[in-house]
């Protein structure tokens, strides 16, 4: 159970929420959806919710320069 908790735990500091994404990236909501319909940025649900990878999100940005 607590190896669980500390996965979890680790999960949701490398997801981050679409407002976050957008924040970072300078990017409309819009275009993080645009995006995902591109396979550019993909999202991920998690409980309903849309999250990113931040691992992902870095990619996109090393690649915008």
């Amino acid at each position: 159970v607590a190896r669980l908790q500390i996965e979890r735990a680790d999960l949701s500091k490398e997801l981050l929420t679409i407002d976050e994404v957008a924040e970072m990236l300078k990017v409309s909501k819009m275009t993080l959806h645009r995006w995902d319909k591109l396979g550019i940025l993909k999202k991920i649900e998690v409980g309903g919710k849309r999250r990113y990878r931040k691992s992902d999100v870095e990619a996109v940005t090393f690649n915008r320069k």
